[in-house]
This record gives structure tokens, sequence and C-alpha cells, in this order.
């Protein structure tokens, strides 16, 4: 699918956002087609009824047909405040696997424009209100659509305590889903905008976040900017976490792990559950 439309980043913008971070998203995936149609990637229309535009990252997942799942950060922190200067007029969610050019050369915070009949408009944003006053805070935000999603599968959040009694029992894989750059480079990071996947084992649980490490190179894949809000799925649909940050791993020269904001721990579930019915009762209390 071809778009019609950039807007040009300054430099400096760019330059300052990059600084100190390493840059990349779902290195080592493929391409996901229709594996997990409720992933899709924040647009944003910056004026009253001009073009909607997507950056070539930022995720967020559908859990209800009004409701989808990201990162507090991208929520309370839109890219077009950051790169662009000015502050979205109006939120939006695209769900197709292809929104973008995948050949037209770009870089990860490129803005392209999308027709406005891909774009699910938002009618709210909201995240966990300690987010940045406290560190305790879960990175937990949600988009609220004016009108129902219909046609797509929904992925599920767990009660919480479920996913640590299955991986007490299973080997635990998580499947990882976003629209970010495919490689990881540094300074701006190439590609990105399409939906690609795949998988990396869990290397800690803890009760706020669950990490995931590129282990292997051959198998595992990495999460990195431009996924944040992305999930990490367990069976396909249930969303364990949203991407949050990196976490270093043990070898301070290889890739680092990829850190997971756990949408079942008690605050998070507290948080979501003004938005959707969830039972936040812990498994086995």
């Amino acid at each position: 699918m071809k778009t019609s439309k950039r807007l040009a980043i300054p430099a400096l913008a760019l330059t300052g956002l990059l600084a100190g971070a390493d840059c990349g998203a779902i290195v080592g995936g493929d391409p996901d087609g229709k594996r997990h149609p409720f992933v899709g990637i924040i647009a944003y229309q910056v004026e009253r009824d001009g073009p909607w535009y997507v950056p070539q990252g930022g995720n967020a997942v559908l859990v209800s047909p009004k409701v989808a799942v990201t990162a507090g950060h991208v929520v309370e922190g839109p890219l077009t405040r950051f790169v662009l200067g000015v502050e979205p007029y109006q939120w939006g969610v695209v769900f197709h696997p292809r929104p973008v050019d995948r050949n037209a050369p770009s870089d990860l915070f490129e803005f392209r424009e999308v027709p406005a009949r891909l774009v699910h408009v938002a009618e709210s944003v909201a995240w966990h209100p300690d987010l940045f006053v406290t560190p305790e805070a879960p990175d937990i935000g949600v988009i609220i659509f004016k009108e129902p999603v219909k046609g797509l599968p929904k992925a599920r959040i767990p009660r919480p305590g479920l996913f640590d009694a299955l991986r007490k029992i299973l080997t635990s894989r998580l499947g990882l889903v976003g629209f970010g750059a495919t490689e990881f480079n540094c300074c701006p990071p190439p590609g990105g905008g399409n939906r690609y996947s795949g998988s990396a084992p869990v290397v800690d649980l803890m009760s706020e976040f669950v990490i995931t490490g590129a282990l292997n190179k051959k198998f595992d894949v990495l999460a990195a900017p431009g996924d944040s809000g992305g999930p990490a799925l367990f069976n396909q649909n249930l969303l364990i976490g949203v991407f949050s940050d990196f976490a270093p791993g043990p070898d301070p020269d290889a890739l680092p792990f990829s850190k997971f904001q756990r949408t079942d721990s008690a605050s998070a579930c507290e948080f979501l559950s003004e938005y959707l019915t969830l039972n936040c009762d812990p498994i086995g209390h």
C-alpha cells in the first residue's frame, strides 16, 4: 500500500529524541500478516480535517470493541509533541498489517500519511495517574475509541496469578509483535511502520514486569524503540504485557533484554478495570 505524503522531521528534534538511546524494534521477526490482527499502530491527526499520519512505531492492542491497551508513556507523551512540537488534534489506531510502503526509504520517526478509512478514531486516551510521579507506577495506558472496532478478534488480559501458575508447568516463550524498525541500527533506525512478529524466552518474571531476551539470534527476537505498547503474548492472544523499556542483559556488549509492563499486576489491573470488566482477585485467593 502506497502513501502519498510525509511530514518532515526537524533534524534537531530527531537528534534529541534519539540521543543516548539504542535503536531498533522487532529485530529478527517476520512479516506478521494476519496472525495478530488485534495489534495496531497509533495514528495522529495534527490539525482538524487534516490527513492522518503514523510514525513508524507506537503500538496498541485491542482488548474489547472500544478499548486498546498500550504503554502509558506512549499516550502520556505523543510523538507529535517530541518530534513535531505539537499536540495531536486526534488520536487513532490502524490495525492494517502494512499501512505504509515498506519499499520506500524511511526512518523510524518519519510520519507517513495513511488513508482515513483505515483509522479507528479515539474518543480519549488515559494513563496511570502516578506514571512518572512514583517509580512504582505501572507504565500502562488505554485508548478509548469513539465507535466499536468491529470484525477483529481481541487479545485477552489474564487474571492475576494465571501466568505465574502457567510458567511453573510450561516452558514459557512469548510472542512479540510490533510496527517498529526491523534492524538494531542507530540512528535513525531503518524501516518500520508494518507489523512484524516473532518470539523470545522469558528470562525474568517480576511483580510488575516480564523480561524477555534474544538469547539465540537464530530463534529469538528483540523488541526495542518503535515497539512501545506492543504486546508480549502467551498462546497467541493472552496479553501478558506491553513493551515499556530495555533491561540490561548479562553481557554489556550484547543486545539488551526487552522489558514489558505486565497487564496482570495488581496496580495495572486496578487501572485497567476502570475501562474493562476484569477480575483482579489473584488466582488462589
